[in-house]
């Protein structure tokens, strides 16, 4: 999992939110908000890990 600090192109801020599995790398999520909350990251989580089964 990682984090990513952005702008764009008008100069406001946006935050970036990826996670690959390495083994078959695979981008699992990516999240693209101008705020993540930690109550957004974890639903993101929670509905990926049941997507694919349980976290990587």
């Amino acid at each position: 999992m990682d984090f990513q600090l952005d702008s764009t192109v008008e100069g406001k801020a946006i935050e970036i939110a990826s996670m690959i599995d390495k083994h078959p790398r695979e981008s699992l999520l990516n999240t693209v908000e101008r705020s993540i909350t930690a109550q957004r990251l974890t639903d993101e989580l929670d509905n990926t890990f049941a997507l694919w089964g349980g976290p990587p």
